[in-house]
């Protein structure tokens, strides 16, 4: 081709795209391009022939009303842009939406307006007297801003920090530890073990007799272990119950940033706590017992209720075990059912011993009652009351 048919068609070409490269407007701070002028598309309405006719572009502009068909199916994404001048009105499908006393140019997704109104609409820009150069009527779109290169500062950087596993780590050492325990229990006691698991043992009628493996006495083989490995398993379940439902660092125990060091202390501690408990209610059910007359079956009563704790809790931990390991998203939504599971589970436990003290004995019910709330219900509702506050 030619040079001079090159330069004629260069020069074409940026006669043609200039235009389109300066229908660029600023609105409200942001920028955007036109994509169709509206002022093309105005409508008149003929008094002579009552209908709307085609604005003549050039023609004077004699109407109120600046009048439009919009297709919105044919604008997916884009913009209307009204420029109105003070005191006017906008009207769609002869409905006023919008009053402005200030004037300005405001924008309106298409998308919006095809949700309320359907693939098209009949749109009207009003005001007494109008002037047509005070109007602007155009769909537009957004027009992205140039990039332009920043940089930032080393004071402006913050490293993000992994998020902190310490309880994860917790959770899987104190758990092995237990089971370690429990596996420690089942070889050197097996008989004593296998009883600790037996339901039916526990709903038995009968008054245990000495030849039985399981010995109803603290002393007995292998029950103060027994003690310390339910006391690490209750405090362990207690521990992550405070965890998930996040009332445990309100305790103070753990400090602002704990570790896994603090964990496992504080998680001792407990184990500490619940152990000494536990032998504080040993003896107080043998003081209890001497006034209600009850000695012979103070010890009955306490490892029963020793028994179905530890069933209960042995099974809960593998349930714990399971959600926490698997489906960690839940821990948090599960830590309310926990604590309502074992709400039922200690009125059950006590419903339990109600009933194997009655078969023991011919007890009246009120005595028996009266004796159980001052060994198991009043500590119950004490205990709750204080994980409560």
């Amino acid at each position: 081709m030619p040079k001079h048919k090159c330069y004629l068609l260069l020069v074409l070409l940026l006669g043609v795209a200039g235009p389109a490269f300066s229908q660029l407007l600023q609105v409200q701070g942001r920028q955007y391009a036109i994509v169709h002028d509206l002022e093309a598309d105005l409508l008149v309405y003929d008094d002579d022939v009552e209908s709307y006719l085609p604005y003549v572009r050039g023609t004077p502009f004699l109407s109120n009303a600046a009048t439009f068909w919009l297709p919105l199916h044919q604008y997916q994404s884009y913009l209307l842009l009204i420029g109105a001048p003070p005191e006017a009105s906008l009207l769609i499908n002869q409905n006023v939406v919008a009053h402005y006393p200030q004037g300005g140019s405001y924008v309106y997704p298409v998308d919006s307006l095809r949700s309320l109104y359907g693939d098209s609409c009949l749109v009207t820009l009003y005001r007494y007297p109008l002037s047509l150069p005070e109007v602007q009527l155009a769909v537009v779109g957004q027009q992205s801003l140039p990039v332009t290169e920043s940089h930032v500062g080393e004071q402006f950087l913050k490293v993000q920090e992994r998020p902190s596993r310490n309880f994860d780590n917790f959770f899987v050492i104190a758990l092995v530890l237990i089971l370690a325990g429990l596996a420690m229990l089942r070889n050197l006691f097996p008989r004593v073990f296998s009883s600790y698991y037996s339901l039916g043992e526990v709903l038995s009628d009968r008054m245990p007799n000495s030849s039985s493996a399981f010995a109803y006495k603290l002393g007995g083989p292998g029950q103060l272990l027994f003690i310390v490995v339910y006391s690490a398993l209750f405090a362990f379940l207690l521990l992550v119950l405070l965890h998930a439902a996040g009332y445990w660092p309100e305790l103070g125990w753990l400090g602002t940033d704990p570790g896994f060091g603090a964990y496992l202390w504080s998680w001792l501690r407990l184990v500490a706590l619940v152990l000494l408990l536990q032998l504080i209610k040993y003896f107080m059910l043998q003081i209890m017992a001497g006034i209600f007359n009850f000695q012979e079956f103070a010890s009955v009563h306490y490892f029963d209720f020793l028994r179905i704790s530890q069933m209960f809790f042995s099974m809960l931990l593998a349930a714990v075990a399971v959600v926490f390991l698997s489906l960690p998203m839940q821990v948090s939504a599960g830590a309310s059912l926990l604590l309502k599971v074992v709400l039922i589970f200690a009125l059950l436990r006590i419903g339990l011993i109600f009933f194997k003290l009655m078969q023991l004995a011919n007890f009246r019910k009120t005595y028996l009652f009266s004796y159980l709330c001052a060994t198991e219900i009043l500590p119950l509702l004490v205990g709750l009351k204080l994980l409560i506050d």
